[in-house]
């Protein structure tokens, strides 16, 4: 019994080295940045563009950083959350809540504040200004 079992390694061997699987491969690997969330991480996601990170703590908030580390907000969506994932475009956060069995569909807007301070102005300095942008053109 033995010799056969030593007799269908051998034969295995030989065989996985004939297709290539003698080759060894190596991955190298270091640490960039480490992250610290606002709570204990239990899911997280990346946009696909790599500008954004989200990450879900068990306090039930998403953590919006940019991928230097820098907060860009904050969702509170419930401690029962055990999921996240964001839509292609980014702008779109899906919830998993298997307490209530559901998905929630949130809309993202990130609003940036301008700074104007010494800018040529025309009309009312208090008046508000809003800036479209489009991201979907062609």
């Amino acid at each position: 019994m033995v010799h056969r079992i030593l007799l269908f390694f051998t034969i295995f061997s030989f065989a996985a080295s004939l297709l290539g699987g003698g080759a060894q491969a190596r991955v190298e690997w270091e640490v960039l940045k480490t992250i610290k969330a606002e709570g204990v991480p239990i899911d997280t996601a990346v946009s696909a563009d790599g500008s954004s990170f989200y990450i879900l703590t068990d306090d039930g908030k998403v953590q919006i950083l940019s991928v230097q580390g820098e907060v860009k907000g904050t969702v509170d969506v419930g401690k029962d959350a055990k999921f996240i994932e964001v839509s292609p475009q980014g702008d779109l956060l899906f919830v998993t809540d298997q307490t209530k069995k559901n998905v929630q569909l949130i809309s993202l807007d990130f609003v940036v504040q301008l700074t104007v301070a010494g800018s040529p102005i025309e009309g009312p300095k208090d008046a508000s200004v809003n800036i479209t942008v489009f991201s979907d053109f062609q």
